[in-house]
């Protein structure tokens, strides 16, 4: 290589990597007490890119409108006769979604196994999806289906895989040996359900539907804490349906009104370019608090808590998590790798060891690109410093266990009955022992035994002389 084309390579990689003094030189950070009094301040004014931390304030938004105890409605419906005959649901199965972010292969499996109570093993028909329906994880903005029909399909392909075993990975596999022991469900009997039709995306009303079962998510508050602590870019899921960015950017503008710095918001998930300075960022966290406490909940209800939950925060802040440091501080972070330089975002609140005074605080590092890990090392370097500059931090309380997707979720029933037609292949020579056999079977299946209607008695020589083979329309 001669020292021309070394120099012209040379000249692209600058472009490639940034230079030296365009990466971060110091931090930027505000905190401050309870009584809005500073504690702590460098350029506390400068925008940053508070990347993940924006999902505090969609939390915020998104609980103001639904409140903690919200519940997410899907619902699974029939058409045409939906009738079941030896296990065959004749008819469509509908399922509408009501925009739940955080329906996972273990709450499929509580819509299959009360499909399999109520005697229904295959089905005849297609699969209809409409409504906003998600199922498993997109990983953001960058990796998410927009195209709703398309997306359908996909959620109904993946809905499909969770009811049939045959199809299962070891991610199933692995979630089903933990879900089944949480709800009494025998391991060794596993989800068997499988359609002859196809997957259709349908926003259609289809005329003389029949309600079957009603799946309701976990609280509001518990998917929140899940999304928080793995900080899941998913969490665009919840923002959408409320007017997503723009709506956030706008609810921001109107909570951090009179506060210096710009506010930019293109990704409720922290995805991309946004704007908001260590200061702003302090007076949100101490808004999201004021609404803990409006409803009752503490701030490790809704973020991690290193020392007591999993997801990343253990792993980038290993000081806060073990050590004398674990549990001193609810925290909420943000990391973008290369977007806008790179950055590093360390957010949320400790309390005095001596006094329980509740210290808020932001730190950053811009451009930090190439080097999180020693940015982070510094970021929490200066949180434990901070804390014992004002005297030593207290440890918060673990809380339970970090719930899973379907912890408190459940499935309603939404129809009292449905027709079923079983062939019964013993012999009965008695007719009354016919409806008493059957009311067993359908107690034993959760269901109210209806009236009972005998069809087609006819004589079986395995049956000997007086017996007789009985089909039954329940």
């Amino acid at each position: 290589m001669n020292s021309r084309t070394l120099f012209v390579v040379l000249c692209l990689l600058s472009l490639l990597v940034p230079a030296a003094d365009a990466r971060a030189t110091e931090l930027h950070f505000f905190a401050e007490n309870s009584k809005g009094r500073e504690v702590a301040a460098q350029t506390p004014d400068t925008p940053v890119n508070p990347a993940s931390v924006i999902k505090v304030a969609t939390s915020m938004m998104a609980l103001e409108r639904l409140g903690p105890d919200h519940r997410y409605a899907t619902t699974l419906s029939c058409s045409g006769p939906c009738t079941v005959e030896e296990g065959l649901l004749s008819g469509d199965l509908i399922l509408e979604g009501g925009g739940d972010p955080d329906f996972q292969a273990e709450n499929a499996w509580l819509f299959s196994r009360a499909l399999e109570e109520m005697g229904v093993r295959e089905l005849s028909g297609d699969l209809r999806i409409k409504g906003l329906f998600w199922m498993g994880w997109e990983h953001g903005i960058r990796k998410r289906e927009v195209v709703p029909a398309r997306r359908n399909r996909l959620m109904g392909g993946r809905l499909l895989k969770a009811w049939d075993s045959c199809r299962w990975s070891h991610v199933e596999e692995s979630s089903w040996e933990e879900a089944a022991p949480r709800h009494g469900w025998d391991p060794a009997d596993r989800p068997s359900l499988k359609i002859r039709g196809r997957i259709i995306s349908d926003e259609k009303d289809v005329e003389g539907t029949t309600p079957l079962f009603r799946h309701l998510s976990n609280p509001f508050s518990v998917i929140l804490k899940r999304f928080n602590t793995f900080s899941n870019n998913d969490i665009i899921r919840i923002a959408e349906p409320l007017g997503g960015a723009r709506a956030l950017e706008a609810f921001l503008r109107v909570l951090l009104a009179g506060t210096r710095g710009e506010i930019r918001v293109s990704a409720a998930s922290g995805e991309g370019l946004n704007r908001l300075t260590p200061r702003q960022i302090v007076h949100l966290l101490r808004a999201f608090e004021a609404m803990c406490e409006k409803h009752n909940l503490s701030l490790s209800d809704l973020l991690p808590l290193p020392g007591c939950d999993p997801g990343p925060t253990p792993r980038m802040f290993p000081r806060l998590a073990s050590g004398p440091g674990a549990r001193t501080a609810v925290i909420k972070t943000g990391t973008l790798s290369t977007t806008d330089g790179g950055v590093a975002v360390l957010s949320g609140f400790f309390e005095l060891a001596s006094t329980r005074e509740r210290i808020a605080f932001c730190v950053a590092a811009p451009r930090a690109g190439g080097a999180l890990r020693q940015w982070r090392k510094k970021e929490e370097s200066w949180l434990l410093a901070l804390e014992k500059k004002l005297g030593g931090a207290g440890a918060f309380p673990c809380g339970a266990a970090l719930p899973f997707s379907d912890s408190f979720a459940r499935v309603e029933k939404m129809i009292p009955q449905l027709r079923v037609r079983a062939k019964i292949t013993s012999c009965l020579a008695r007719p009354d022992m016919l409806q008493i056999w059957i009311g067993r079977l359908m107690e034993s299946g959760g269901v109210a035994l209806p009236t009972l209607s005998i069809s087609r008695l006819s004589p079986s020589r395995r049956c000997g002389a007086d017996g007789m083979r009985k089909a039954a329309v329940i």
